[in-house]
């Protein structure tokens, strides 16, 4: 599975990620929550790590257009992150698709 960071929190933890995943043939995207900075405080009781994703069926998302189109409907913060890395993203995301286990377990930061 390709993994391209695109954004992260003042406090390092990744924020928005985008990929593709081989085995399921589906781009996906994940919005990340950032943790607590007190796990004892009431913000932390019913903490999720995940505000939002997509991709994580079998050919969910097989296009990249799939992705771009999901991502505009479904997360604003999603889609203008991948819009400020679009010329770099998009060239990255296609040749993700191309390429056969193991360099296909990649990892990109464009935070």
């Amino acid at each position: 599975m390709s993994r391209i960071i695109l954004s992260r929190y003042d406090t390092g933890e990744e924020h928005i990620v985008v990929g593709f995943d081989r085995p399921l043939d589906t781009y996906y995207w994940q919005e990340f929550n950032k943790e607590p900075a007190d796990w004892d405080s009431p913000e932390a009781e019913g903490w999720e790590e995940m505000i939002g994703f997509a991709g994580y069926s079998m050919r969910e998302l097989p296009e990249l257009m799939d992705l771009l189109n999901h991502a505009a409907t479904h997360n604003h913060t999603v889609f203008n992150t991948m819009q400020k890395h679009e010329d770099t993203l998009i060239k990255a995301l296609e040749r993700h698709k191309t390429l056969e286990y193991p360099q296909s377990n990649e990892t990109l930061d464009f935070s």
